[in-house]
């Protein structure tokens, strides 16, 4: 079984003077991280990616890994920088072959220059690239703010 896996995950805050910009994303914490990189920096970590590498060992999975972007607490993350990593991901998943589940790591609270929902949107791009039968779950933030659009387009929703 080959189940692909992805982080794109901001809290947005929309009254904050703290702009998102691509240092953001590329910050020392985590970076913006890619294919086996990600497997790397998280294997054997508590968080939500080592968990995912965690169960594909246990249940004999192939994960195959396609970006890591975790932006720090800011305003609203700028169009141009979200359709640029969305892009990446998409192409990344595309170029995978076939899959037979999805598995990304989201906060739940991101908000984009002119999408109010930006989980929901970047689960709504997966989903009409992966199609219906490919099964989506979303891994999100404990305060994440789950709307009808997310719920649609994921199978399953972890908070």
């Amino acid at each position: 079984m080959r189940v692909i896996t992805g982080t794109i995950a901001h809290e947005t805050s929309t009254f904050t003077t703290v702009a998102t910009t691509w240092d953001s994303y590329r910050n020392e914490r985590f970076g913006y991280l890619r294919g086996e990189e990600i497997l790397s920096k998280f294997r054997g970590t508590n968080s939500a990616i080592g968990g995912f590498i965690d169960g594909a060992e246990k249940h004999g999975f192939e994960l195959i890994s396609t970006i890591f972007a975790n932006a720090h607490p800011s305003g609203p993350t700028p169009r141009d920088i979200f359709d640029t990593i969305l892009r990446e991901m998409l192409d990344q998943i595309a170029n995978a072959g076939p899959i037979d589940g999805v598995l990304l790591e989201l906060h739940g609270a991101m908000v984009v220059e002119g999408i109010d929902d930006g989980e929901g949107h970047i689960l709504g791009a997966v989903r009409a690239l992966v199609g219906p039968e490919v099964p989506i779950l979303a891994q999100l933030d404990i305060h994440s703010n789950v709307s009808h659009g997310m719920i649609e387009m994921a199978d399953v929703l972890i908070g």
